[in-house]
């Protein structure tokens, strides 16, 4: 297929047709891939795989991957599902859940665009995942991913390295109830979802005010059992805030923290610490 074509169809977003053994156009696909952001896959969103992969590569990867969009709620896998695809968030909220001996299930985390969802080498998954809103994911099939891994042995490292922030990040959640009053706890949560949606905003950069704006994932009932407290609590804590003005609330979702380091402060979180 002419480079031409290739290029057309990036412009209408539509799949890429090429043959894989057509060298230049594969590395000429793959270069706009990396650096024009009209024409960004889902695949490189992951800087951790974008930095390991060649254009070709590149190309490869968008050509094998899928598409997958699902509606807040809808099931991406099940606990105890076998564990063959990969998953890259492209855009929305997916969070994690674990069935406790009591047969309830539990929220265990969340992740967020950009961000990866892999168990590297285990047969089948340890948790499930859900969309927590609207979500868009990019899947990389077992066999495209067994070719990458013979071809690319860095890319096994970057799986790891995404592996490891996934339980990072499943650990911070898991601090929330560790010692914390049920005020403490809701400003650590809404810090740590700033951190995620907009990481660059820690509340360091030389003393400025920093305002970050929310849309949470979850609903309040949600946030109350992740939190392990009552949805009353979690309203009190709320108009707390509020009238301390640590936070705005429009509707239900909507949240808006004026000043992320005023709620780290609330949180009893060191902002000097490394992150």
């Amino acid at each position: 297929m002419a480079v031409s074509s290739a290029k057309a169809a990036s412009h209408r977003n539509e799949p890429i047709r090429i043959k894989m053994n057509d060298e230049s156009a594969l590395e000429v696909i793959g270069r706009r891939l990396r650096t024009n952001s009209r024409y960004k896959s889902c695949s490189i969103t992951h800087d951790g795989l974008r930095s390991v992969l060649a254009d070709k590569q590149l190309c490869e990867l968008e050509i094998a991957s899928r598409r997958r969009d699902l509606a807040a709620e809808e099931i991406i896998f099940r606990e105890g599902g076998i564990a063959d695809d990969v998953f890259v968030i492209t855009s929305g909220t997916v969070k994690f859940t674990k069935i406790h001996p009591n047969k309830q299930s539990y929220i265990i985390g969340l992740m967020f665009p950009g961000e990866i969802i892999c168990e590297p080498f285990k047969p089948r998954h340890t948790f499930s995942a859900a969309a927590a809103t609207d979500v868009e994911l990019c899947v990389i099939p077992p066999d495209a991913l067994s070719h990458l891994l013979k071809s690319t042995p860095q890319i096994e490292r970057a799986l790891f390295r995404a592996s490891s922030i996934e339980l990072e990040t499943r650990h911070d959640w898991t601090f929330l109830l560790r010692g914390c009053s049920s005020y403490q706890r809701l400003a650590l949560f809404l810090w740590l979802l700033a951190m995620r949606a907009q990481p660059q905003s820690n509340g360091t950069q030389q003393n400025k005010v920093v305002t970050v704006q929310l849309f949470l994932p979850l609903s309040r009932a949600e946030i109350a059992g992740f939190l392990d407290i009552t949805i009353e609590t979690i309203s009190r804590q709320m108009t707390l805030m509020k009238k301390s003005g640590i936070i705005e609330v429009r509707g239900t979702r909507e949240v808006t923290i004026p000043n992320i380091g005023l709620l780290a402060d609330h949180a009893a979180i060191d902002l000097t610490a490394p992150l």
